[in-house]
Formats: structure tokens, C-alpha cells, sequence
């Protein structure tokens, strides 16, 4: 051989262990020699990384290759060297071991060691040649690829769940599962039948399935013990032509919700039935429901009206500080209402009741009810209307009573004893003139003015001829100036005011300056009377001595229990101010117009 040849062989030979060693390396793969009866470990660069074994040229102790694997996998390791020699004709055994090891991490790992067990002369115990591969991705990937199967067999065969596949035509392949007992079926009882015969109520979503797109859906099947549903995925697997569904039983879900559903209608009907707007909120004032009768009061429908907050729907109302309150004292625990409340933001009248809410979705909130009592305000005001008449009817009879008998007590004063004291009058001018004849003459005239002064009193002609203004003006100009200073102030009085009030006034007038020439140790005494355009306004001050004003006598027809019956009666109010020492002020009110005439009768 020539040494062009030599080195030809030279460098194929270099080439071909420089591609075995760049195969050797892509394939993660090292080579070892391992000597039996030495017990020495040769291998190369690779092979100890595999082993996480420090680099060197030397060979390795069996020892220390047995102490990078597993407990459990070291005594297997150690029984290769110890096996007895073989003829050295025997042929080569093949070896294929699967080791743990223990990475320097603490990890476990895998390699496989697959070669030849050799025997020869020089090597009568045997040698193994062959390669270590690092084995750790695959077979934690098969560790993990068997871990999920085997917890995908628990789940289907403990959980009401199933998993089928479907050939391209829609016949079962495989179906199991647990979930398959709802429906009466044992594992892959189905396989080979249709799935649009079996299911028919699944074919929609089984033909979209089919034509490869993912489906997520809610199946059901009709069963002997009533509907069974499912929540159901599926994929079509292109590579092998089929799809794969995976299911779980969710009827006890369903009939929950179809059971709320029903509560929750149910519920909606009884607040759509009810003649009272029922409002609920969340602790954000966020509408969570809006019945019928609240959509009629605001004209808001109650699509419109969920979810919103209430001060975008009714900003006024939201914003009246009356309200507000309420609202807070409602979030806060505590029922609130709103009684008669009429005004700015609705026509007619509503009661408001407001309380605490809470419910299993809802944890805090409030719920607002109001109710139209418009006609139940005007029910009441009318029923008012017809007592206070009623009651101004009585007033007129009494009063005219009265008024009729003291015409007649005037008329007896004046034709009768008045005639008579005057008769005596002029009898007692016929008789001798002394001393005791001017002193009987003197209180015969004081009779005679008292007598006109009392039957005056009683009958007050100038109030019938001449109205309430002549006539509170002559009152006033009977009290002595010297002894009380009066200051008299007429308003509005020029239209004439119905017979029985004009009379009405004048006596609680004329009582009222009875009682402060009385009582009241006054100096001045201001009198206020005028007409305003829905009432009659009365009051008297005076910078007498006052008094502790107690609570309005229950009866009694003088004084100012007479008058407080009389405005009573009349619908009016009677406040006094006064305090010991600092005068007195008594304030009246009536309201006008006042309806003193009997209604005429039909037949």
C-alpha cells in the first residue's frame, strides 16, 4: 500500500469518527467500554455529562458510576459486572436498560444503556460495549403523559362527566364516562351508532362539529327520569379525522337556574300585580328592579331603568334634601317614610316607604315602595271639607240662636225695664224737689244707660245696618280714652263678609277687649283686623301685666274658652303669646272663604 493510500484511509477514517462523533452528539448519545473483571468505566465527554460526571481521561470505578444512579436501580447496575464468564465463542448479548439517576442538582433523572456484552480472550469476564443516552425529557414526558391519562380515567370514571369521539360521518367511536349513567348507558355501549339518531337534539351543533369548528354548548337528552343536560366542548382532530367531545352533566345547574328563572318571574309578576311602585336598589342607589306600576309613575319602562343609577333616571328626586335623608337612613338599617308626598317631580300624592334590603345576590341595598293615594287625599280633604261645614253649619245655628235670644233679651231691656225706669223717670219730676229726690233721679239715669249701653251690646244694630268696619269702630269708641288707649287697624274690609263671620268677629272682638279692660292692667291695647286673600286675620296686643299661657280649656262658652270654641269651629287657629310682665298678643286666623249657608235641598 502506497502512502498516497495510507493517507487517504488516513483521513476517511478521521472524517468518518468526526460524523460518529457529531451523530453521536445530535443524538445526545455517548460511548462507554466497560470492563467487567477491572470494574473500569471508559467513556467519553458525553457519556459522563449524561452521567453528571467530572470530566476525565481516566476511567471511572464501577462504584462511582453506581453512586450517580438510584438506590433503587444500583444493585441491577452492579449484578452486570458480577454475572460468570461465558465461553469466549459465546456470541454478544444484547443489553437495554432503562436507569434513574441523581442529578447533582438533587433531581432525578433517566438514561438508557444499550450495547453489546463481549467476550474474548483478553476480556474473559465480558466487556459491555455500547451508549448512554440522556432519557430524562422523554420519560418525564411519558411520566406526565401517563400521570394526566390516569387522572383523566378517574375523572371520567368518578365525575358525571364523558368523553366521545365521532368519525367524519357522526358514528360514535368511543364513549365513556361516568356522566353516561344519568342516561342509562354503560361505556361505549353507543360506539358505531349515529349520534344524529341517538341525540337528534344535538345535530346543529354536532354538524358544525363535524365540519371542523369548536363548538362550546349546552346539549340536553330527554331520559325516562326527565331532561339531562350538558355543557359540552368539542374539536375536530384533522390529523385523525375525527372529533373529539368532551361533556359535563350539568342538569343539577339547570334545573337551579330554571328554578330561579321561575322565582325570579314569578316574583316579577306578584310586583307587576301590585298597586304599588316597588323600587329596589344596591348600596350604589344602582336600580335592581323596576315593576310595572314604577314604570306607569315615571313613564321610565323598566328595561330602560335596570342597572342605571336612580339619579340618572330621576335627578330631582335623588336630589331632595327630604329624600336624601330617607335614602341614607335606609342604607343605614333604618325604615323610613314619606307620608303625603306631594310636589315638584309628579302630579298627585304618594306615600313613600323605605327599608333596609338584602338578598342572597344582593348583600345591602334598600327597596323603595310608593303608593298613589291621590284619591285617598282628596277622599280626606273633601271629608274635611264637609266636617268643617258641618261643623260652620252648627256655628251659624248656635249663633243665630244666640244672637235671636239676645234680641229678645235687648228688645225686654228696652220696652220693658227701660220704659219702665224712664216712666219712674218722669214720676219722680212730679214729686217736691230735695235732696234725696236728685240722688234717686241720678241712679234712675245711670239705670236708664246701662240698660241702653247693655241692650246694645246684645243686639249691635250698627253691625247689621252698617257692617263689621262701623261696627268695630264704635266699639273701639265706647272704651273710655282715659282709661285705655286703643289703636284700632282695619284692612280689606271694605267687601262684606258673610252675616254669621262679621258677627263671629265682632264678638270674640268685643270679648277680647272685655277681657284686657279686665284682666290685663293695660295702658295701650292694639287692635289689627284685615282680610287676606284666603284668610281673616284678627289679633290684639297689649303691655299688660300677661300671663303663662296653659293648654285651650276643653269647654266653656266665656272668656277665651268661648273664643277658642268659636274658632274651632269656625276651621281656624288661636295662638297667644305672652309672658308674665311683658304683655300679651293673641293671634286668630280664619280661613276664608267660609261656607255658612245650608246647601238647598233636593227633592
Amino acid at each position: 500500500m502506497s502512502v498516497t493510500e495510507q493517507q487517504q484511509q488516513a483521513r476517511a477514517l478521521a472524517l468518518s469518527e468526526q460524523r460518529l462523533s457529531q451523530a453521536l452528539g445530535a443524538a445526545a448519545m455517548g460511548i462507554i467500554d466497560w470492563d467487567f473483571a477491572t470494574g473500569q468505566w471508559y467513556s467519553d465527554t458525553r457519556a459522563q455529562a449524561v452521567l453528571g460526571l467530572p470530566y476525565s481521561a481516566r476511567p471511572h470505578s464501577t462504584e462511582i458510576v453506581a453512586a450517580r444512579l438510584h438506590p433503587s436501580d444500583r444493585a441491577r447496575f452492579r449484578q452486570l459486572a458480577a454475572r460468570p464468564p461465558e465461553e469466549p465463542a459465546a456470541p454478544p448479548t444484547e443489553l437495554d436498560l432503562e436507569l434513574r439517576l441523581i442529578r447533582p442538582d438533587g433531581t432525578d433523572g433517566y438514561l438508557s444503556l444499550v450495547g453489546r456484552v463481549l467476550c474474548d480472550p483478553d476480556h474473559p469476564r465480558g466487556r459491555l460495549l455500547g451508549l448512554v443516552r440522556d432519557q430524562t425529557v422523554r420519560r418525564r414526558t411519558e411520566l406526565e403523559l401517563r400521570y394526566k391519562n390516569r387522572l383523566l380515567e378517574n375523572i371520567l370514571g368518578h365525575l358525571p362527566v364523558l368523553l366521545g369521539r365521532l368519525s367524519p360521518g357522526g358514528h360514535y367511536r368511543e364513549l365513556v364516562g361516568a356522566g353516561l349513567r344519568r342516561l342509562h348507558l354503560a361505556d361505549n355501549e353507543l360506539v358505531g351508532a349515529s349520534i344524529f339518531e341517538v341525540l337528534p337534539t344535538l345535530a346543529e351543533p354536532t354538524r358544525r362539529l363535524l365540519a371542523g369548528e369548536s363548538v362550546d354548548f349546552v346539549g340536553m337528552a330527554d331520559t325516562a327520569d326527565g331532561p339531562v343536560y350538558f355543557q359540552s366542548y368539542g374539536f375536530f382532530d384533522a390529523e385523525r379525522q375525527e372529533a373529539i367531545v368532551f361533556a359535563m352533566d350539568i342538569t343539577e345547574r339547570e334545573q337551579q337556574r330554571t328554578e330561579l328563572e321561575q322565582q325570579q318571574q314569578f316574583a316579577q309578576r306578584l310586583l307587576d300585580n301590585s298597586v304599588d311602585a316597588i323600587i329596589a336598589f344596591d348600596a350604589e342607589l344602582r336600580v335592581t328592579a323596576w315593576n310595572r306600576q314604577a314604570a306607569a309613575y315615571t313613564g321610565i319602562e323598566t328595561a330602560q331603568a335596570l342597572g342605571r343609577p336612580f339619579e340618572e333616571l330621576m335627578p330631582k328626586v335623588a336630589h331632595d334634601p327630604q329624600f336624601r335623608e330617607s335614602v341614607v337612613r335606609a342604607l343605614a338599617g333604618e325604615t323610613t317614610e314619606l307620608l303625603s308626598w306631594t310636589g315638584r317631580y309628579f302630579q298627585g300624592t304618594l306615600d313613600l316607604n323605605l327599608r333596609p334590603f338584602t338578598s342572597p345576590t344582593q348583600p345591602h341595598g334598600m327597596l323603595l315602595t310608593a303608593r298613589d293615594v291621590t284619591q285617598r287625599e282628596q277622599l280626606l280633604a273633601e271629608t274635611t271639607r264637609l266636617q268643617r261645614r258641618q261643623q260652620q253649619l252648627v256655628l251659624t245655628a248656635i249663633l243665630t240662636t244666640q244672637e235671636e235670644e239676645r234680641r229678645r233679651i235687648a228688645e225686654a231691656l228696652h220696652n220693658g225695664v227701660g220704659q219702665l225706669l224712664y216712666a219712674t223717670s218722669l214720676h219722680l219730676t212730679q214729686l217736691p224737689d230735695s235732696a234725696q229726690l236728685r240722688a234717686g233721679q241720678q241712679l234712675l239715669k245711670e239705670a236708664i244707660r246701662a240698660t241702653r249701653s247693655i241692650s246694645f251690646e246684645l243686639t249691635p244694630r250698627i253691625l247689621e245696618d252698617f257692617g263689621l268696619p262701623a261696627a268695630l269702630r264704635e266699639l273701639a269708641d265706647r272704651i273710655p280714652a282715659d282709661s285705655l288707649q286703643l289703636e284700632l287697624h282695619l284692612e280689606g274690609l271694605d267687601a262684606p263678609l258673610a252675616p254669621p263671620v262679621q258677627m263671629a268677629v265682632y264678638r270674640m272682638t268685643q270679648e277680647l277687649l272685655n277681657n284686657v279692660m279686665k284682666h290685663a292692667q293695660a295702658c295701650r291695647v292694639v287692635l289689627t283686623v284685615a282680610r287676606r286673600p284666603d284668610q281673616l286675620h284678627l289679633s290684639i296686643t297689649d303691655d299688660g301685666v300677661g300671663f303663662v299661657p296653659g293648654p285651650a280649656p276643653a269647654s266653656g262658652g266665656i272668656g277665651l274658652a268661648g273664643i277658642h270654641n268659636r274658632v274651632e269651629l269656625l276651621g281656624g287657629t288661636l295662638a297667644i303669646d305672652s309672658r308674665p310682665g311683658q304683655g300679651t298678643t293673641i293671634t286668630i286666623d280664619l280661613p276664608l272663604p267660609l261656607e255658612l249657608t245650608p246647601e238647598p235641598t233636593t227633592s
